[in-house]
């Protein structure tokens, strides 16, 4: 993933990423896969454009978490 963001940047004007990748019944288990993917992300474009944490649901803390951590600029719930 992040070699193929690497590519599009270097290939686009990319103004905003949404991160999306389908619902878990487990929040928890869901929010550790969208930190995991929301860093990834930010090792590619060091906060240089905008993120959007497209999840379904997510518990507080974790919610929290992309928050501290500065990995997400805003969230959409489904």
């Amino acid at each position: 993933m992040q070699e193929t963001l690497s590519r599009a940047l270097a290939e686009n004007d990319i103004r905003h990423i949404y991160l999306v990748g389908g619902s878990l019944p487990d929040w928890r288990e869901e929010g550790e896969r969208f930190l995991q993917l929301a860093d990834s992300v930010q090792q590619v474009i060091k906060r240089s454009i905008p993120v959007t944490l497209g999840s379904g649901a997510l518990p507080a803390d974790m919610l929290e978490e992309f928050r501290s951590r500065q990995l997400v600029d805003a969230a959409c719930f489904n």
